[in-house]
């Protein structure tokens, strides 16, 4: 957990007044269950966008389908191109919001061992650097999965005008099913690292406030035995942890849910 510079358990200015604590235990405890409430709403929140937008990213291609089949010509969906623009533009306000729930959270974290007289200041906006890299993720996501429906949907024409009495469904065959699916593996690792950098760089905007932070694997039933190994490593504020958040040696590969606390 981040605790404040001058905490040492509980310190009194002159007149008996609290300057600040850590964390209690019970205030850890709600820190964690807030981030795991974060990564789990905000991977359905990708997963419920691409399904809600997924009929009108894939009308297009839908009726170049039916035009391939009725000519006998899969060729056809070759060079058709989605837009997928306005998708990431939804995926980027999702993750937008989820980087600033991540900071807001440590924000939140540091507020509980100051005493309530302290007014907290304004943080300052993201780095251009970090509103690029969200925006690249998102539309990494929205490619990925308009990547992944294509490839359904040309099986889906190939198997319907080489057996025009056949409509298969199913894993593979079916554009929406697909891209949704995509949705929920694309997306988890992107809640992840964009959470973990509004956390982080909350973090960094404290820092001064901080004597340490600790890595947390959440220990859940989604963690590894690798990450499991690094809970509770106390990093003093300044510091890079290590291993860093997401952990390179997560047996979950980029589906690491570890944080910074």
């Amino acid at each position: 957990m981040a605790q404040h510079r001058l905490a040492d358990n509980l310190r009194l200015n002159d007149i008996g007044v609290e300057l600040s604590r850590p964390l209690r235990p019970e205030e850890y405890a709600l820190a964690l269950t807030d981030i795991v409430r974060t990564l789990d709403s905000g991977e359905q929140r990708i997963e419920d966008i691409c399904a809600d937008m997924g009929a009108e990213l894939l009308a297009p291609a839908l009726k170049a389908a039916d035009a391939a089949v009725a000519h006998r010509s899969p060729e056809a969906l070759d060079a058709l191109e989605l837009d997928t623009a306005p998708l990431a533009d939804a995926l980027a306000a999702v993750l937008e919001s989820i980087y600033h729930n991540g900071r807001s959270q440590v924000a939140r974290e540091v507020a509980r061992q100051q005493p309530h007289t302290m007014a907290a200041a304004d943080p300052p906006p993201p780095k251009v650097e970090r509103v690029k890299r969200i925006r690249s993720l998102a539309d990494t996501v929205a490619e990925s999965v308009a990547a992944a429906a294509m490839r359904a949907l040309r099986s889906l024409t190939l198997r319907r005008i080489e057996h025009p009495d056949q409509t298969p469904t199913g894993p593979g065959f079916d554009p929406l099913q697909t891209l949704t699916a995509e949705a929920k593996r694309a997306g988890r690792p992107t809640v992840g690292q964009v959470f973990a950098d509004g956390r982080y760089d909350g973090i960094l905007i404290a820092q001064e406030d901080l004597d340490s932070y600790v890595y947390s694997a959440l220990l859940d039933d989604r963690g590894c035995a690798s990450c499991a190994d690094a809970d509770g490593t106390e990093t003093p504020a300044g510091e890079e942890a290590d291993p860093p958040v997401p952990n390179p040696d997560c047996e979950g590969g980029g589906n690491c849910r570890c944080m910074l606390v």
